[in-house]
């Protein structure tokens, strides 16, 4: 395992523990994008004005300037990073500390000192489990423009995704007659504009039902769908988009 290609957030006030943990990450986990930040306040000013993605926060809990459990209540809050995996480092070892990161949404943590095995075993694992939430994840209440196109030739209709979980999505069509939308097993390419970007999915319609919204049917019914297994990378780039 490594971290090439991930940027890693990495806040400790302690210099021994910054060496340590730095030269851990660097030399054995071959972590290229590592940003450092010396204390709470640091660590908070970064995430607050930050662009670009992270993968993985590391944090002690006691520093100056913001302490662990705040930064991680920040991280937990904020849209941009709240699926990040983050990893505690404490000298705490109370049940009630560590309930209490637990409960605001701690990935793992390390009880000081600790050994590099241990940080690297740790990282690993919320890494992996991470991965393996991101391909269970179900986005809801989306509200993307979608244009729903059938194979043959077909009228084409507007609709909105409202969720999408792994290959399946569920869209919000307007209602158009018993019969009229289309049926099971129809072929269609879904148009899905996310941030105006248009992703195109080869799909098959694989429910129709109503919308809990407007069960009489008056406006709009719900479509479920199913990408063809070829339209993977599609969907992966759709999934990112919305996270």
């Amino acid at each position: 395992m490594n971290l090439i290609g991930k940027s890693v957030l990495f806040a400790e006030d302690d210099g021994t523990m910054q060496f340590f943990v730095s030269s851990i990450l660097k030399q054995e986990l071959k972590c290229r994008d590592l940003i450092m930040c010396q204390d709470g306040r640091e660590a908070l000013e970064e995430l607050k004005s930050r662009k670009e993605p992270l993968d993985l926060v590391l944090c002690d809990w006691e520093m100056p300037g913001a302490t662990g459990d705040e930064i991680l209540q920040y991280v937990r809050k904020d849209s941009r990073f709240n699926s990040v995996p983050f990893i505690m480092t404490t000298s705490r070892s109370d049940d009630e500390s560590l309930k209490k990161v637990v409960k605001l949404g701690i990935n793992h943590y390390l009880v000081k000192p600790f050994s590099a095995q241990d940080l690297i075993a740790r990282i690993e694992k919320v890494l992996e489990d991470n991965s393996t939430n991101k391909r269970k994840v179900v986005n809801k209440n989306i509200s993307c423009p979608t244009e729903i196109a059938f194979e043959g030739g077909m009228q084409s209709y507007k609709g909105h995704l409202n969720e999408l979980v792994e290959s399946k999505f569920v869209v919000q069509a307007p209602y158009v007659g018993h019969g009229s939308f289309g049926r099971p097993y129809d072929n269609v390419e879904l148009k899905i504009q996310v941030k105006d970007i248009t992703i195109s999915i080869k799909a098959v319609i694989h429910v129709i039902g109503i919308d809990p919204d407007d069960p009489d049917n008056k406006n709009h019914i719900r479509v479920g769908f199913k990408a063809w297994d070829s339209e993977a990378n599609s969907v992966k780039k759709l999934a990112e988009l919305l996270s």
